[in-house]
């Protein structure tokens, strides 16, 4: 199955890398055209970077072990509290507005495609998110779409120049190993996410009780799986009934489960891709357990390797040239924005220049260090090795 754990949560948060505007006493440490940016402001966006870094993991930010990725989080997080007054400043100049109508329809949007209230409610629990906090941040994310919509204007991607990307990258992009198609009905059962929710719960419970409800509903979800699969293996015709009804993967459930076409690798996690490509057209799965939970799988068709015709591919490239010109234009804003802003900086180690010496000067000290502790490529390889692994 395809990577789809949050993913909604995460996509509604692309552009939003800084704090919220809370009135605080805080410090100031910089200015940008005139709005002040306070150390407690930049406090919370380095600690949700340092979050996103390690995955939730705690780890002791005075240990030396850690001086690379701690630079490398405070230029990230200057960076990001500097891009969101730049962006701001650009709405108002050109006198975009977010309505709080927009806001209530877009979190209704994204509830009902997360299954309901109740798995958008732990979403936000788990993440550390209250609702109030959550709508601020969709207003800020619906705030640069608007802007990036004003750049643009209402210029199409010409058909001539999709066809064209793909003459130029056929053989490069679009040639395909054998596929399959199927479609899936997914219960779910992380043992993370139950974890958490459990947590979320009962902040005081006991490891020991933590594990066994976590087992518990492991349980539950795995006696409610087989019931579905002895329905779908019972009546195969009706196996888009099943999955609109029961499958908790809602990206595709009212689609009857359908995952369409995939390769054997990169694609879909290896347990249930293996599943799929050792049955046929018209079979049903015995049940198959990955890190989304338990998954009933029906292959619908198969397709030997070849290139995909450009009727299939289409709309595809379409939607990468549009997210191609909007990059470019937005890029091209911001940078416009920030060669014309007034960036004053009040505490110097907050200038990025100086930060970026800081960081030369970290990585200097240690290029003749043998690979191993301490030596800031070997701790983004041990973070990449630990990460792969969880």
């Amino acid at each position: 199955m395809k990577k789809l754990t949050l993913g909604l949560l995460a996509a509604s948060l692309v552009f939003v890398g800084g704090c919220l505007q809370k009135v605080d006493n805080s410090k100031p440490i910089l200015k940008v055209n005139g709005r002040i940016i306070t150390q407690n402001m930049y406090d919370e966006t380095f600690d949700k970077g340092i979050k996103r870094f390690t995955g939730g993991k705690e780890i002791d930010l005075e240990s030396s072990k850690y001086n690379f990725i701690k630079l490398i989080n405070k230029s990230s997080a200057v960076n990001d509290l500097i891009v969101r007054e730049l962006i701001k400043a650009e709405a108002d100049k050109r006198k975009i507005k977010v309505t709080d109508e927009e806001i209530t329809s877009e979190i209704n949007d994204m509830v009902e495609k997360m299954g309901g209230r109740e798995r958008f409610d732990s979403v936000l629990a788990m993440n550390k998110l209250d609702e109030g906090t959550f709508k601020k941040e969709t207003r800020f994310r619906l705030l640069v779409q608007k802007l990036i919509e004003n750049i643009i204007g209402d210029e199409k991607i010409s058909d001539e120049k999709i066809k064209e990307f793909y003459e130029e990258n056929k053989e490069k992009h679009f040639e395909h190993e054998d596929e399959v198609r199927a479609s899936h009905i997914l219960i779910s059962a992380s043992e993370s996410d139950i974890g958490d929710m459990v947590k979320s719960d009962n902040p005081d419970i006991g490891e020991k009780e933590l594990n066994k409800k976590v087992r518990e509903k492991m349980n539950e979800a795995r006696k409610k799986a087989l019931e579905v699969r002895k329905k779908a293996e019972k009546n195969p015709e009706k196996f888009a009934e099943l999955a609109a009804e029961y499958s908790d993967d809602t990206s595709n459930a009212k689609k009857g489960g359908d995952l369409g076409f995939f390769p054997r690798e990169n694609v879909m996690v290896e347990e249930f891709s293996k599943a799929a490509f050792a049955i046929k057209p018209g079979e049903i799965s015995d049940l198959v357990k990955t890190g989304f939970g338990y998954h009933i799988i029906k292959v619908t068709d198969r397709k030997e390797a070849g290139v995909k015709p450009f009727e299939e591919v289409s709309g595809q490239i379409r939607m990468h040239l549009d997210n191609k010109k909007k990059k470019e234009a937005f890029d091209t804003l911001l940078e416009t924005s920030r060669q014309s802003a007034n960036i004053v900086y009040l505490e110097q180690e907050y200038n990025p220049d100086n930060i970026q010496k800081e960081i030369q000067d970290f990585t200097k000290a240690r290029q003749d260090k043998k690979p191993g502790k301490g030596n800031p490529d070997e701790e983004l390889k041990e973070k990449e090795q630990e990460n792969e692994k969880t």
